[in-house]
């Protein structure tokens, strides 16, 4: 036999063997493409979070089951079991997988009018991200208890109490933009999400509310500020328009709450609408027993930060809360 021919009949031999071990590699590879595929089509970092989303809505909706036979207190612990789950939500579609250190955290934040006299006071007491002797038309107030700092078995967090301005009470056009802090403020005004993925150039955008404000949120997000665990975030308004009640924000110490890029913020807003509309309730009867209380700004006296740890019907876990410092 020539060489020519033994040749090709060996290298036949091998390719033949070459395509028989690959075989189920391809079918991996095929699923693989095809998962990759349908995410793109969705706008998804990746599918874990749809296999789940039933489940996370419905979590959210047994906590905060009969929310109006609930004093502050425990309506408070149950909100918080709820930002568990949301924040779990936003990780699972960012699908960052086993990030070292990563935590991923969510609250809401309440709005009170410069009308509400009393309120207003308090709430301006603890101002940030503002002028000096400002006095904005209304501020939106983040306080412990109804905050979550990180999720089970994840990197603690703490974070300052403090509120922050809304400056403009109507959007008239785009240069107005510019004069709104980045984030809650901006979801709050215009009803759309406000979403930073990298909060190290936030201060960039702030530069049309002056360089005092540019300076305190650069300080408070640097390395070494107060918030300088929060690497990115997202805002979302609860309740419509002139009725809204407050804003949810969910945030984590790594650069891409919701994903690597721009295109997956469209589909995770209108995953978290069924979210927002369950909340809802909830929040604006937490609001009525604050203001009832004298609007404490941390949890009541003989309430615990922490969950509870009596079992609540679809109960995510025990998650650390943000404390004021």
């Amino acid at each position: 036999m020539e060489w020519s021919v033994l040749a090709f009949w060996l290298f036949g031999a091998f390719f033949t063997y070459l395509v028989v071990r690959r075989l189920p590699a391809e079918e991996r590879k095929k699923a693989q493409r095809q998962e990759e595929l349908i995410a793109a089509l969705f706008h998804l970092p990746g599918l874990s979070v749809l296999y789940d989303l039933d489940t996370f809505y419905k979590k959210v909706s047994d906590i905060l089951k009969d929310v109006s036979k609930k004093d502050r207190i425990e309506l408070g612990q149950r909100i918080r079991h709820a930002l568990v789950v949301v924040a779990e939500m936003a990780q699972t579609f960012a699908n960052h997988g086993d990030h070292i250190g990563m935590s991923y955290g969510a609250n809401i934040m309440l709005i009170v009018r410069k009308g509400d006299d009393e309120f207003y006071s308090k709430a301006h007491e603890i101002l940030r991200f503002a002028h000096k002797n400002t006095h904005p038309p209304g501020l939106l107030i983040l306080h412990s208890d109804i905050i979550v700092n990180n999720l089970p078995d994840q990197k603690s967090r703490v974070f300052p109490m403090f509120s922050v301005p809304v400056v403009v009470t109507e959007i008239s056009n785009e240069t107005d933009y510019e004069i709104i802090l980045p984030g809650a403020a901006t979801a709050l005004l215009t009803g759309d999400p406000s979403i930073h993925e990298d909060t190290y150039k936030l201060a960039d955008e702030c530069k049309g509310l002056g360089d005092e404000v540019v300076r305190q949120v650069r300080s408070y997000f640097n390395k070494d500020g107060d918030g300088s665990a929060v690497r990115s975030f997202a805002a979302f308004r609860i309740g419509d328009g002139d009725n809204a009640i407050g804003v949810l924000n969910i945030d984590t110490n790594v650069k891409g709450v919701l994903g690597k890029g721009e295109v997956y913020y469209s589909t995770f807003g209108a995953l978290i609408q069924p979210l927002l509309r369950i909340l809802e309730p909830a929040v604006r009867r937490y609001d009525e027993l604050w203001r009832a209380e004298g609007m404490p700004f941390g949890p009541a006296e003989g309430a615990t930060i922490e969950p509870p740890t009596a079992p609540v019907q679809g109960e995510p876990g025990t998650a650390d809360t943000r404390t004021a410092s």
